[in-house]
């Protein structure tokens, strides 16, 4: 790095315009290199070459060509393309084996609270049962539940929510759109949201399956920006109520590419157990679903850990899906994600039609609710601007 400038860690982050955690992310990630240095009492520091860190401002000033690039400070997940992810600095993975999903929540929320959370008779379960057909999906019971509860939203026009307010009101969306799951009937209060969601997706549910149900939630709980999320935040920083702002996260999901992406590996995984992965395969145009990740570069730290769960209650599942894994590999270089997890889980289980996408809304519930907590902290910041491209001003004619 001859001839380079040599600038401060201090104002490497000034020209990035992010704090130092921030900075020393980008250098843990492989986004920014750190060069070795002293200051002026000789004491060893971090120094940052101004080139690469000017270069690396133009590439956040500049986005590609018609992707929508948004970076934003977060103490909530930490991802890590390599293949970690991290709650709260926590391990998803331990945390989806030693922790309950409430208690997995409540760290997201640092409310500081832990235990189960009490059933409340809220009335929105039998309400959701009385406006939805038969022929309502699990999730689409779930976003009605949120709907209803967002039409009863208290608008005092106070301005943002408070914290505890926010947690509060988290606790009895989750607890009423699982509920929702049932046909209206009240759970026992006893019952966790792993429990109560296992009694209405699987048939005769044992407690290997609600294991399972609980590590699907935690894994899923959070998962940095995505879109959902975006979106979540986006209303957050209206000072939307937390209803509001939970509604307009689930309804991000309910796209084809975002929460139903399980759904479409399912058959994936129904051919491979009935004919062998490389016949499955040979159906398939293109990359099949259920591989390769926007973020991660290689494995999805999710999907092996919920592989290593479903394996001790089905391991005659273990076998076809990771021969599936591994002809995947060798044709696209590509590792699983957590969709297939999700869609191995659906037939494992088994879980209701539409069960998968249920899960990850009602998990990612949690994670919305933590990065709404973060953007009250802000206010009305979503507002990026457009590059037309359409047609330039007409000249006016007159008659």
């Amino acid at each position: 790095m001859t001839g380079s400038e040599l600038i401060s860690a201090a104002a490497a982050a000034d020209l990035l315009g992010v704090r130092r955690q921030t900075l020393y992310a980008y250098v843990s990630r492989g986004v920014l290199a750190r060069v070795p240095g002293t200051d002026s009492n000789g004491h060893r520091v971090s120094m940052f070459d101004r080139a690469a860190v000017q270069a690396l401002v133009e590439r956040h000033r500049r986005p590609r060509s018609g992707v929508f690039e948004l970076h934003i400070d977060t103490a909530v997940t930490d991802l890590d393309p390599a293949g970690r992810l991290l709650y709260r600095g926590r391990d998803a993975c331990d945390l989806a084996t030693t922790h309950s999903f409430e208690d997995v929540a409540e760290i997201l929320w640092q409310s500081g609270l832990s235990g189960p959370w009490p059933t409340t008779a809220d009335g929105i379960a039998p309400r959701v049962a009385q406006v939805c057909p038969e022929s309502t999906s699990p999730a689409g019971r779930v976003r009605v539940a949120l709907a209803l509860l967002a039409a009863d939203e208290d608008d005092d026009g106070r301005g943002a929510p408070l914290p505890d307010q926010v947690c509060a009101a988290a606790r009895t969306a989750i607890l009423a759109a699982a509920n929702s799951l049932t046909s209206g009937a009240t759970p026992a209060p006893e019952q966790s949201v792993a429990e109560i969601v296992a009694t209405a997706l699987v048939p005769d549910p044992k407690p290997e399956d609600v294991t399972l149900i609980n590590a699907a939630l935690v894994l899923l709980a959070d998962h940095e920006l995505a879109t959902s999320t975006v979106a979540a935040r986006a209303a957050a920083s209206t000072h939307a109520g937390p209803y509001v702002t939970l509604l307009t996260g689930a309804a991000a999901m309910g796209g084809q590419l975002h929460g139903r992406a399980a759904a479409q590996a399912v058959p994936l995984v129904e051919a491979t157990l009935e004919v062998g992965a490389a016949a499955a395969l040979d159906q398939c145009d293109g990359v099949p679903p259920g591989f390769g990740h926007t973020v991660y570069t290689d494995a999805d730290p999710r999907a092996d850990c919920l592989f290593d769960l479903l394996g001790q209650v089905r391991p005659d599942l273990t076998e076809p899906i990771d021969d599936l894994c591994l002809q995947v590999r060798r044709r696209h270089s590509l590792a699983p994600n957590v969709d297939l997890a999700m869609a191995a889980l659906t037939i494992g289980l088994p879980l209701r039609l539409g069960g998968a996408e249920a899960i990850f809304v009602l998990a990612r519930l949690a994670g919305m609710t933590a990065h709404a907590l973060e953007e009250l902290q802000h206010r009305l910041r979503f507002r990026p601007r457009a590059v037309y491209t359409g047609p330039a001003e007409q000249p006016s004619h007159g008659d």
